[in-house]
């Protein structure tokens, strides 16, 4: 599997670690390597991008015990030594989230992530029954949907609409949610690099948003690169000062 590759075309792996930054964090039960690929496509855009944590461990990634870094496998760590794979957790009932040194860093950055996020996207992952553990700890992270009345969940899948619902349903605060069956109609691809700033906007200030502005499924790299320069530049001038991002998709 790690000798796959992605084709030379944007797949949905490129348009969704184009449409994200460092604020964010793409959390994957996938083994495969394409989204280790993505980010390196991406790396020759710019440096701004979305934290990663692997679930399940990954064929592409590789962590080093004794200095609790991780990277690309094979990688020269700071001790001398490549890095070693990752541990991979296959899809039976009881899965030991705990005692793989790189596995338990990963869930933990996901915890870390869902009690402070404002907007989750859930795609594709249908919350199987062999996964109930990994449920129960997003569930823990997250807290009671009471005390979420503000956060927006974003649904990407191909299943029915309720069936997702109720899939969902412990992490859903009554209308708080979208659903989609393509990720070209998400907020991940109409506002790339600005999803928060835009549904908060939206949703808190009642600004109507322009749903054509964003990414296209048809677009190639240089369209990619031409829509987002200038989000990339924003991003770069404002790095480490207290100044809010632009929203251009109203």
């Amino acid at each position: 599997m790690s000798k796959y590759q992605l084709p030379d075309s944007p797949t949905i792996y490129d348009f969704l670690v184009m449409s994200l930054t460092s604020k964010d964090l793409i959390a994957t039960f996938n083994w495969d390597p394409f989204l280790v690929q993505a980010i390196g496509r991406a790396m020759r855009y710019t440096d701004n991008i979305s934290q990663v944590a692997f679930l399940h461990g990954n064929v592409a990634v590789g962590f080093c015990e004794e200095d609790n870094i991780m990277g690309n496998v094979g990688m020269v760590c700071n001790c001398g030594k490549p890095l070693s794979p990752m541990k991979l957790l296959y899809p039976i009932k009881d899965k030991d989230y705990s005692s793989d040194i790189a596995i338990n860093k990963s869930w933990k950055t996901l915890s870390n992530a869902l009690e402070q996020a404002y907007m989750v996207t859930i795609f594709g992952y249908s919350a199987p029954k062999s996964d109930v553990e990994a449920v129960a700890m997003m569930k823990k992270a997250w807290g009671s949907i009471d005390d979420r009345k503000l956060e927006e969940i974003e649904l990407i899948d191909i299943r029915d609409e309720e069936e997702v619902i109720d899939s969902w349903s412990k992490f859903i605060h009554t209308h708080h949610y979208s659903y989609h069956t393509s990720f070209f109609d998400s907020t991940l691809a109409k506002c790339p690099r600005r999803t928060c700033e835009a549904t908060f906007d939206r949703l808190m200030n009642c600004i109507w948003l322009d749903g054509d502005k964003g990414f296209k499924e048809n677009m190639n790299f240089p369209a990619i690169d031409k829509l987002t320069y200038k989000l990339i530049e924003e991003e770069r001038k404002t790095k480490g000062t207290k100044k809010w991002l632009s929203n251009p998709y109203h």
